[in-house]
């Protein structure tokens, strides 16, 4: 916060004879963090590999993607979806927006423990 009042914010937005009114919500109010629902991480972990294949290749329909085959041969060696998988290499790939947008699917069904992004091709607006 600034330290004005609300009064001294009113007055210092007046323009041309129109008022001009910004209020905040109080600090308990605000949105500060956010957490996955405990029902969602559940549903999560009831997922099958091949329900996180399958959901993966509609990403990429969806966002008119093909499919990475590096990443899909790497989903088909994890035995277990619910234990951490050691690496996901991504290393030398080329990376857009819609393609990291269907990768989504596969990072929030399965935890890794390092995920290499050593030489990919990003663009500009993917690394933000």
């Amino acid at each position: 916060m600034t330290g004005h009042s609300e009064e001294e914010i009113t007055s210092l937005s007046v323009k041309e004879g129109r008022e001009k009114r910004v209020s905040f919500p109080p600090d308990e109010e605000m949105v500060s963090d956010f957490v996955e629902s405990r029902v969602r991480l559940q549903e999560a972990d009831s997922l099958s590999l091949t329900d996180i294949i399958l959901a993966y290749k509609q990403s990429c329909e969806k966002h008119q993607v093909k499919p990475n085959t590096k990443a899909l041969d790497q989903l088909k060696q994890i035995t277990c979806v619910t234990d951490r998988a050691r690496c996901f290499d991504l290393s030398g790939e080329r990376l857009d927006y819609c393609s990291c947008e269907s990768l989504e699917e596969i990072l929030k069904s399965v935890q890794f423990d390092f995920i290499s992004l050593q030489g990919a091709e990003l663009e500009e607006n993917v690394s933000i």
